[in-house]
């Protein structure tokens, strides 16, 4: 699909204009947790500035995880692995839609995104401003210290070709700052979703006490789906019923329907609206993350007054406070999570659900996340833009 073209002021002169600023965000990939960031800044970004001055650059295929988006705000670039080919592929093909748009800001999301196209932007004498959301650092994942080490060296030098990093949570930022990128390049605005009326009525019990948990999101390590299925096979946790939406991303990812008890089920990937419909209908949320910067289907999940189970890693026990919102278990204790599955009942999940409820409306709705976000573009084109590692403006 061939990007928007027109005749705009040169990227990088001053933010006062008659015109309103030409946003580009770019993923490498978005299903997911992404695909749902995007479903909720798109409204209010074009009510903002305009459907016509709001663009999003992703894999080819990924266009059904955004289906509240105009087709014609989406640009595509062919992708089928993160091998080196396929990175720098993306690097060419994103490149140059951003040249074709030629933005005022370009919002980069994820650590792929942000490492090849800060990389290639900052070359530029002419580049638009830079704004970087990892959704999730690196050197945030569960591998050796060297590595990350290594991963935050990359990102604080890719940091000097930044004109903004935006953190999802709290927990990322200090976690940024506590690896050496500077603080006052990092802001804090926390994911939110839009607003929809409390639940008046939670579905009932099921008679014979059955309880129904759902899992939601990528089939990966990061995500813990190995944790979930290990535990189901180890505790007699057969009173449950767990429905695991979602599936791997890459080839090989992740486990198949066949690696799971007979009361797990396997629905693949929904829609976004298939899938609150689902969530609005069980009893808790699990989320067996090793690492989670500021997960949306947690939000999602207390917003339909669904408690959350969440392990202690990320921002999870940021969002989700023991005791209000869900519970926490402790990711380090291989049987921390079957022992609280084991015991805990509808009556407590019930009444955590409605402390999940009012946890969402005080800290997580979108306008909130919005407003911020634009203030955040605001600023960055306010300001003279950052210099290049050379010296020059970049």
């Amino acid at each position: 699909m061939e990007p928007k073209a027109g005749s705009r002021r040169p990227a990088g002169s001053p933010a006062r204009q008659e015109a309103p600023p030409r946003i580009v965000h770019v993923a490498e990939t978005i299903a997911g947790g992404i695909a749902s960031f995007f479903e909720e800044i798109a409204p209010y970004q074009n009510k903002t500035f305009g459907q016509e001055n709001v663009t999003f650059v992703i894999p080819a295929g990924s266009e059904v995880h955004l289906p509240s988006i105009d087709a014609s705000q989406i640009v595509t670039f062919s992708a089928n692995s993160r091998g080196p080919a396929a990175l720098l592929s993306f690097g060419r093909q994103a490149s140059a839609a951003i040249r074709r748009l030629n933005p005022d800001i370009v919002h980069l999301h994820s650590s792929f995104a942000g490492a090849v196209l800060r990389f290639a932007l900052g070359r530029r004498k002419d580049r638009p401003r830079v704004i970087y959301c990892p959704h999730g650092w690196a050197f945030a994942i569960d591998t050796s210290d060297t590595r990350k080490r290594v991963y935050a060296a990359i990102e604080r030098w890719l940091t000097r070709r930044t004109d903004l990093v935006i953190a999802n949570s709290e927990t990322e930022r200090q976690l940024a700052i506590s690896y050496g990128l500077p603080a006052d390049t990092v802001r804090t605005v926390k994911n939110g979703i839009s607003w929809t009326p409390a639940p008046s009525v939670r579905p009932a019990s099921d008679p014979s006490g059955r309880l129904r948990l759902a899992f939601i999101g990528r089939h990966d390590r990061q995500k813990g789906i190995d944790i979930l299925l290990d535990t189901i096979a180890r505790f007699p946790l057969s009173h449950i019923d767990f429905h695991i939406v979602g599936d791997s991303v890459l080839a090989g990812g992740g486990p198949g329907p066949t690696a799971a008890a007979p009361n797990v089920i396997f629905h693949g990937w929904l829609s976004r609206a298939d899938t609150m419909d689902l969530l609005t209908g069980v009893d808790a949320l699990v989320m067996p993350s090793r690492w989670d910067a500021a997960p949306i289907v947690a939000i999602e999940a207390m917003r339909a007054g669904v408690p959350v189970i969440g392990s202690d890693r990320g921002a999870i026990p940021e969002i989700v406070r023991d005791g209000v919102g869900g519970l926490i278990f402790e990711l380090d204790q291989p049987d921390s999570l079957g022992r609280l599955l084991e015991r805990v009942d509808a009556d407590e999940l019930r009444r955590l659900g409605q402390t999940a409820r009012a946890r969402w409306e005080a800290d997580y709705s979108s306008d909130r996340m919005n407003e911020r976000t634009i203030e955040a573009y605001l600023d960055v084109l306010s300001r003279s833009p950052v210099s290049s590692p050379n010296g020059r403006v970049a």
